[in-house]
């Protein structure tokens, strides 16, 4: 018994010496945001790809990014996760699309935009979202 605890405390003692500091979690940049759903008016994205579940239009910068969104509370409190989308698509040339406060989410007809609009719209979110950009693709 003893050999087995001196094996475990040498272990621990060992990995602690080797293994860096562990870093407190970094809490992700969140962006007050508004999302809206779109389908057409073209069957392919501006970086040239076909349109497909899973992708958004946002800002420039946000190409080739993953963005997550969250449901945006009355209280500015973070809902629920309404989706994760690969940004392949910019959209419109308004200011709150180029600061990127706006996402525009593609659904395959206008039945899928709307069920998109009243996820966002439930819980008085008003079509206010948390919006997260990840340095990740696919």
């Amino acid at each position: 018994m003893k050999n087995r605890i001196l094996a475990v405390l040498m272990t621990v003692s060992i990995a602690l010496t080797i293994c860096p500091e562990a870093k407190a979690e970094e809490q992700p940049t969140l962006i007050k945001g508004f999302a809206t759903a779109y389908n057409g008016p073209s069957d392919y994205t501006c970086t040239g790809k076909p349109v497909h579940k899973g992708i958004c239009g946002g800002c420039q910068e946000y190409i080739g990014k993953t963005i997550i969104l969250y449901q945006r509370l009355p209280d500015d409190e973070i809902g629920q996760i309404l989706g994760i989308y690969e940004c392949e698509d910019t959209g419109p040339s308004t200011d709150a699309f180029k600061e990127g406060r706006l996402i525009d989410v593609w659904c395959e007809d206008l039945d899928g935009c709307q069920k998109f609009m009243d996820r966002v719209y439930e819980d008085g979110c008003q079509g206010k979202v948390w919006i997260e950009v990840i340095e990740a693709y696919g």
